[in-house]
This record gives structure tokens, C-alpha cells and sequence, in this order.
């Protein structure tokens, strides 16, 4: 089998065997030498909204290089990414942006899917995110690197999570998309 990670340097190449695994790659990501452990992801879809579940709309984004996905109908609007941004809080993805219609909870999607040690909490948002997409009744927000796209995504083709585990934020993926889903109603519960 041939090695596609030869021309990485050591953190590229963990991120890309993180991604491999979390989005079903062909073999587990390594650490050390040693097989990662995995969490199991095959389960029925989780206890959603019924009407999160029933509709095959999403937004597709992208944050540290994984395309992600929310339920389109939990979008508030989007906005640029505001330069008045606290430095990270409690938890180390949590921040609070001022806006015109006041304060903002920011959650930096990168630190926040990414495993320990592969973001740097301490670097500018700015640097390679310039977008933000407020959800709900538009008290909070998801960073994303640039402007998604809505579009439909057939809700048989999910793994859906199947017990909560490290990935608090990870509701399903789409292997054959390379596409994680993200479980809003945790993340907020989280950012509360």
C-alpha cells in the first residue's frame, strides 16, 4: 500500500489521519505507533428535531480544512467575521464578538473540531477564517473559513453517532462526501 502522506510534515500528516479516520478512511489513524481506538459512529439518526431530520437541506462550510454541515433552517444570516473578538475563553473554542446588535458567543469551529494540540487557540481567527454563520435566534455563531453553500444531502447516506464520546460536537459524516455533521443542540448546550 502506498504511503499519501509521505510529503506531510508531522503535523499535516496527523491532521490528515485524524480526518481519515473521523470521516472513515481506509485504515485508523496512528498515534505513536499504535492503533487510535474509535468511537463507534453507525447508529439510527440521533434525537433530533423531528424537523431537523426531516428536512435533506444543509450548509456546507468549511472550518481547518473539514467540510462540515448544519441544518440549513437553524441559520439566523451570516456576517464577516467581526475585529473586536475577546481572546479564548472557558471553554478554549468559546469567544465573544461585538456586534451592532450587541455582544455575540462566537464558537472557533477550527479549535473546536480539531484534536488537542493541532490548533492553536492563541492565533488570530482572522488569519485563515473570515466568515461567520449566526445561528438560532442569533445569539451565537460559527466560524467558517469563507461563505458555505446550501444545498441537499440524503439523510441515508449519514453515519449517524451512535454514543457520545470525545467528539461532543460530531453528529454524523458522510464518508463518501468527506463531511462531518455537526450536533448544534451539544454545542450549544456547551457555549451556555
Amino acid at each position: 500500500m502506498m504511503n499519501t502522506h509521505s510529503g506531510l510534515t508531522g503535523a499535516s500528516r496527523a491532521l490528515q489521519e485524524y480526518l481519515e479516520q473521523l470521516l472513515g478512511g481506509d485504515r485508523p489513524a496512528k498515534r505513536n505507533g499504535v492503533e487510535a481506538s474509535s468511537e463507534p459512529l453507525l447508529a439510527p439518526a440521533p434525537e433530533m428535531a423531528a424537523e431537523e431530520l426531516t428536512s435533506d437541506l444543509y450548509y456546507r462550510f468549511v472550518a481547518a480544512g473539514l467540510t462540515l454541515a448544519i441544518p440549513a433552517g437553524r441559520i439566523s444570516c451570516e456576517m464577516a467575521l467581526p475585529e473586536i473578538m475577546t481572546p479564548p475563553l472557558a471553554p478554549h473554542w468559546r469567544r465573544v464578538a461585538e456586534t451592532d446588535s450587541g455582544p455575540l458567543i462566537v464558537v472557533d469551529t477550527r479549535t473546536l473540531v480539531l484534536p488537542p494540540g493541532q490548533a492553536d487557540p492563541g492565533l488570530r481567527l482572522a488569519n485563515d477564517s473570515h466568515h461567520l454563520v449566526v445561528l438560532d435566534d442569533g445569539d451565537w455563531a460559527l466560524v467558517a473559513e469563507s461563505e458555505g453553500i446550501e444545498e441537499e444531502l440524503d439523510l441515508d447516506d449519514v453515519s449517524w453517532r451512535s454514543t457520545a464520546g470525545k467528539r461532543i460536537w460530531l453528529a454524523g459524516t458522510v464518508a463518501s462526501r468527506r463531511m462531518a455533521l455537526l450536533d448544534l443542540d451539544e454545542i450549544r448546550r456547551l457555549v451556555r
